[in-house]
């Protein structure tokens, strides 16, 4: 699911997607933030945490570099602490608690795609107003 994931998170130009909440088209990427897609994937990782040990690991690593804030270590690090957190809880009955816990503390840390887009278009503005300058 990661690969194809990934697959789509990378093309370009993105596909579209009709967004019926918003009435609106938008991208995969889009689509993956607004949805509960992190936090299904940190459930998974909770309920299978050998998942993180293959392939699967890094790929669940390059998804959420586009769709997490901090740096890819920090990522691995909280990998590996679902791993380690999966096994101290598994089978008790504070696990649904434990794991919902922790979905919306990292729910908290979901890229705000509006916010750096108008960083861009900001960045891209003052490029213009400087060249404009330089004219004058």
């Amino acid at each position: 699911i990661w690969r194809g994931w990934l697959k789509k998170l990378l093309e370009e130009p993105p596909l579209k997607y009709y967004d019926t909440t918003t009435d609106d088209e938008v991208s995969f990427h889009s689509l993956l933030l607004r949805s509960q897609a992190v936090e299904a994937t940190l459930g998974c990782i909770m309920r299978s945490p050998e998942v993180t040990k293959q392939e699967e690991g890094e790929l669940i690593l390059d998804v959420f570099d586009r769709l997490l804030m901090g740096e890819r270590e920090q990522k691995r690090t909280l990998l590996q602490e679902l791993c380690s957190l999966s096994q101290n809880v598994d089978g008790t009955a504070s696990h649904e608690q434990i794991e919902r816990l922790v979905c919306e503390a990292v729910k908290q840390t979901k890229r705000d795609l509006v916010y750096e887009e108008a960083v861009h278009e900001a960045g891209a503005l003052m490029k213009q107003v400087r060249e404009r300058e330089e004219e004058l």
